[in-house]
């Protein structure tokens, strides 16, 4: 059993420096003995500092311990140093581990749904599961998870070997053969499992699950435990005053003061789009000779469509902007648009291109924006159309 298995509320300690080397312009230090928690099972490493020097990360290699420091002047090998584990990192960690194992084992016991893999992240943990999840099944699973909480369940582990597996109704299979940490919480789960946990499921005081989303075959679950739920809720909180505030409406308002707003803006795009198709027409409409070359002060959608009624009506248009210099070419089938772009912009800072239709993009330079549009203005009156 690993040192931290051993005492999880040991967080600091005295050893002595056995290594000191530097990798890719990182400095690593192994040490006699280690509490140190390194990477691993989808759990990140303690947090922490060596001699005052902070721990950046713990990782194992070769069955050795490797601690990662920002620094390491005036360390020497087999120098005495006093190591300090970080205790909100490790109980941080502790909380998600559980959880996992918790929110697993209610999955699989009540709708038979199998846990993939595991990630905690800094901010938020995932497990990915075999089959994807309903909103339902997953109300059901947070609260029943949560009252299992309640009940304070223990959770404590043990030393087995492959033998000693024989009386042990795993959750998943290992592939161990000896030194094998089984994970037990309660009478409810069994799991072989190296990483670090609480000692009572009270400790995680409420699992939250914030989001799931559909991944690969399955469902990909986000989950908060400990003081990581706690934030949660109190950031969503502060949300929902911010959103009470501004939509004037209680809780069970604003669902719908929501889905109203969400309508009326449906509305809003479409009543603006017919507007906008209604100028573009109109603007067409203002310029009676067959090759246009004007500047526009529309957005990108205005130029678009003023463009297309120009070619409806027979016409060749470039339409440019001035104050992003951007430039437009709508020919139809009389021209090539992305040809003329691309005969035109030779010793200017052009960007764009385009098909035979309709061609676009800028200059970098205002300066060329005047003589480029003068070439193509050129090559438009050189057009056998």
């Amino acid at each position: 059993m690993e040192l931290y298995h051993r005492d999880r509320d040991k967080l600091s300690f005295e050893t002595r420096i056995r290594s000191i080397s530097v990798v890719g312009g990182k400095v690593f230090l192994t040490l006699y003995e280690s509490w140190f928690y390194p990477e691993g099972g989808g759990q990140p490493s303690d947090r922490g500092a060596i001699n005052g020097r902070e721990v950046l990360s713990v990782v194992r290699k070769d069955g050795e311990v490797f601690h990662e420091l920002a620094e390491y002047a005036g360390l020497t090998i087999n120098m005495p140093v006093s190591c300090e584990i970080d205790r909100d990192t490790r109980e941080d960690h502790s909380a998600q581990h559980t959880a996992q194992h918790l929110l697993s084992a209610v999955l699989s016991d009540r709708f038979g749904v199998n846990t993939l893999s595991f990630h905690l992240g800094a901010k938020h943990s995932t497990i990915d599961t075999d089959r994807l999840l309903s909103d339902e099944e997953l109300r059901m699973a947070e609260e029943k998870a949560n009252r299992l909480i309640m009940e304070n369940l223990k959770v404590t582990d043990f030393m087995t070997d492959l033998g000693g597996l024989r009386d042990v109704a795993l959750r998943k299979e290992t592939s161990l053969k000896s030194g094998i940490r089984i994970v037990r919480i309660g009478d409810i789960d069994s799991s072989a499992c190296g990483g670090t946990h609480v000692d009572m499921l009270g400790r995680l005081l409420i699992l939250r699950i914030a989001k799931a989303e559909r991944y690969k075959e399955g469902s990909r679950v986000y989950f908060y435990a400990g003081r990581r739920a706690y934030d949660y809720i109190l950031e969503s909180e502060e949300i929902l005053k911010t959103l009470r505030r501004e939509l004037m409406a209680g809780n069970d308002e604003l669902p719908f003061r929501v889905v109203s707003l969400i309508q009326d803006k449906e509305e809003l795009e479409r009543k603006n789009e017919e507007l906008s198709d209604y100028l573009a027409e109109a603007v067409a409409d203002t310029f009676g000779e067959d090759f246009v070359v004007a500047s526009s002060r529309f957005d990108p959608e205005v130029i678009r469509k003023t463009g297309e009624a120009l070619v409806n009506r027979g016409k060749i248009a470039v339409l440019y902007r001035e104050e992003d210099f951007r430039v437009y070419a709508f020919t139809g089938e009389k021209a090539h648009a992305g040809k003329l772009f691309s005969e035109a912009k030779a010793g200017y800072d052009f960007r764009g291109g385009g098909g035979r239709s309709m061609a676009q993009g800028y200059l970098k330079d205002e300066a060329e924006l005047k003589g480029f549009i003068s070439r193509i203005y050129e090559a438009l009156l050189r057009l056998e159309v």
